[in-house]
């Protein structure tokens, strides 16, 4: 049995509690023991001097203003336990740091970025650097580059230097030497000028390339992307370079009909029987209004055709001489006066009467 007073265990044969001193009235102190709570709870109960309900709390706290905490705790699970982090410790959800168009010239660049910015720093105190891959490479270096623009415009002036060969070596120039000898050297001139300015066309490449990027891309991953994917190098640039030249200039330079080295292979070459007076000049000092033309060629020969004037016994006779060109060798083909063609015989007196007029003047 337990106290009424206190919910103290108590014996059963025991008059007072031997904690609280309550008197045991033995009907009030059998109790089952599954009602010690219930005892207990109502003695406290009695003994609370507020009421045992709170629910006229919820009543009374309308009668004042509402007071809610604008403040609210983060949740770090929210925060921080969805996060993902890579290799470096940045988050997927971070900003890419702006790059400078500097930085991006570099990205654009790709291989060998930082030769070439090495390379810009120098000419743009000297005004010019060296590079050693687009003296000798030439158009291919223009290529792999992904220059193609500039690869047309070589191709373009190698052609105009041959249509000039071809129409105005007389009019103009009196002999194709000049021409001759220039349409020669461009291929070293060529390599000599993009081995001394190589590093700046390319630095001005990049930069109006870079500069078109950034203004049409605002994320960074698209732009980095594409500053790789238009940038860089590329082995298929070199052929496409090479397509360039030969679509542009070889195959259309093949259709001009002359072949200007074997004109002055003639000019400057001599008889066997004169060997002391090149063609070209004993032609100049014997006949008047001399021209030459390369007229044809067969799977053997190349053709070359004289013409002049010449006076003797008080007339003017039109004269064509053709000679015909093997390799490094060539000898008089035909010869025609007035338009009428001369005899085998007649064509070596004919020579030896040239040589006597040269002789006499």
């Amino acid at each position: 049995m337990y106290c009424s007073n206190c919910g103290n265990q108590l014996d059963v044969n025991a008059n007072f509690c031997d904690r609280c001193g309550q008197k045991v009235k033995k009907a009030d102190g059998l109790h089952d023991q599954n009602d010690r709570g219930n005892i207990y709870e109502d003695k406290k109960a009695n003994e609370r001097p507020w009421p045992a309900s709170t629910d006229h709390l919820a009543n009374e706290q309308s009668h004042f203003p509402s007071t809610e905490n604008t403040f609210q705790q983060p949740n770090d699970l929210e925060t921080m336990g969805s996060s993902e982090f890579d290799e470096q410790g940045n988050s997927p959800n971070d900003e890419p740091v702006e790059n400078s168009l500097e930085e991006d010239m570099l990205v654009y660049v790709g291989k060998n970025n930082h030769f070439y910015e090495q390379k810009w720093k120098v000419s743009e105190v000297k005004g010019t650097s060296w590079n050693w891959s687009s003296f000798f490479l030439g158009i291919g270096w223009l290529g792999y580059r992904k220059m193609y623009k500039p690869v047309l415009i070589i191709a373009l002036i190698f052609l105009l230097v041959d249509v000039l060969l071809y129409f105005f070596e007389s009019m103009i120039f009196g002999s194709s030497s000049f021409l001759f000898t220039l349409s020669n050297g461009l291929g070293i001139g060529l390599g000599v000028v993009l081995g001394l300015y190589g590093n700046t066309l390319y630095q001005k490449h990049v930069r109006k390339n870079t500069i078109q990027i950034r203004s049409s891309y605002d994320d960074t991953q698209k732009r980095n992307f594409m500053l790789r994917h238009k940038g860089g190098t590329s082995v298929g640039g070199v052929f496409a370079a090479i397509a360039i030249m030969l679509g542009v200039y070889v195959i259309p330079s093949l259709m001009i009909p002359f072949q200007s080295y074997a004109i002055e292979g003639v000019k400057g070459g001599t008889f066997y029987e004169y060997p002391d007076v090149t063609i070209e000049d004993l032609f100049d000092e014997v006949f008047d209004h001399t021209s030459w033309e390369f007229i044809g060629t067969d799977s053997d020969y190349d053709f070359v055709e004289f013409s002049g004037m010449m006076q003797s016994y008080g007339y003017d006779f039109d004269v064509t001489i053709q000679f015909m060109i093997d390799g490094d060798e060539f000898e008089v083909w035909s010869i025609y006066i007035d338009g009428e063609a001369l005899a085998e015989y007649e064509i070596y007196e004919f020579l030896d009467y040239i040589f006597i007029e040269y002789d006499s003047y």
